[in-house]
């Protein structure tokens, strides 16, 4: 798999929601390979492994699933006991009914469907927003309801929009990476929009394939889902057997083609999914580039050239604007 990478706003947040539920951080951190310096830097990236390693110990020495941010712990196995519950029911509508059922009686969080126009709003509501000041919670059970009904489903829950009652953060960018779709801010809720024809999606999921998904969580849920029908997954993997790829990233008629599209038609599906072409090159050489710089000893203009750049100041312009500082000063800071 390729290296995946989170913005270290939310390692920040977490690590702060420790402190204040009275957690050791250090020490966590020191477990899960993480060095302190990372929550000094505003702009850096933490491997999803390490982000993922550092979660679960925090969960284990919280006893809460959800860093002390919802005023009601939950335990650890809470979320894979509501998972298996969901594995019983027949479509996606009654896994949701089932989980809107238990938020409201174990949790000080509500899940919330409402449906009109053949949309379907699930919002999901805080009881005590002023525990989660960095927004954290909100971003968090968004991504796990949109990956794991996803997942349920065997295919994409292709989101239309997703809507925030908060004004756009510093990490905007992270946005249209982890959550694909149009966004709009400063809302009157948090919630996803998706088309009402899922939720007579079945489920056929077996209960082993639910325990390699629980058995990768939180990972499971914070990238996307391996079975993707979405044109964006389809884009990127037509691009990443390309034949120069990632030196040469094919020009976008041809990935139409390749798809057995007309480019205008892509170019509308893409856009449907919140997302496009410029969107998902840009993903695919950020990673590339942030594995390289992590993991080797290459030059800027080596590690340029490796991502498709022929200019290493193209390419340094293209760092800070994924990244918001220089290579160079993500490389120093990463020492």
């Amino acid at each position: 798999m390729d290296q995946v990478t989170m913005h270290n706003h939310y390692l920040l947040a977490i690590t702060e929601a420790v402190t204040r539920a009275g957690g050791q951080n250090s020490q966590l951190l020191n477990q899960a390979g993480i060095s302190p310096r990372l929550l000094t830097e505003q702009v850096q990236r933490v491997p999803l492994d390490d982000f993922v390693s550092y979660c679960r110990l925090a969960w284990g020495a919280l006893g809460d699933e959800l860093f002390g941010l919802s005023g009601q712990p939950c335990h650890p196995g809470t979320f894979a006991f509501l998972a298996e519950q969901c594995l019983s029911c027949s479509t996606l509508r009654q896994a949701l009914d089932k989980a809107e059922q238990f938020y409201q009686l174990f949790t000080q969080l509500r899940l919330q469907r409402t449906e009109a126009d053949g949309t379907v709003r699930l919002e999901v509501i805080r009881l005590q927003p002023e525990l989660d000041p960095d927004k954290l919670l909100v971003d968090f059970l968004l991504t796990t309801w949109h990956r794991f009904l996803s997942w349920l489903a065997g295919a994409q829950v292709v989101l239309t929009q997703i809507e925030f009652d908060f004004s756009p953060p510093p990490h905007l960018h992270e946005y249209k990476y982890m959550l694909p779709a149009s966004h709009r801010f400063d809302g009157q809720c948090n919630a996803l929009y998706f088309s009402a024809e899922y939720l007579n999606k079945p489920i056929n999921r077996e209960r082993v394939e639910l325990q390699a998904f629980l058995t990768d969580f939180p990972f499971s849920v914070l990238i996307p889902p391996e079975i993707d029908d979405s044109f964006a997954a389809k884009v990127r993997c037509w691009v990443k057997r390309y034949a120069d790829f990632p030196a040469t990233l094919p020009y976008f008629d041809q990935v139409a083609s390749g798809l057995n599209l007309t480019s205008s038609t892509l170019r509308r599906k893409l856009k449907a999914e919140g997302t496009s072409y410029q969107q998902i090159k840009d993903l695919l050489r950020r990673d590339l580039a942030i594995d390289h710089m992590q993991a080797s000893a290459l030059s800027i203009s080596e590690i340029a050239h490796r991502v498709g750049f022929t200019e290493p100041g193209a390419f340094i312009r293209a760092f800070k604007n994924w990244t918001g500082v220089t290579p160079g000063c993500y490389r120093s800071a990463s020492c």
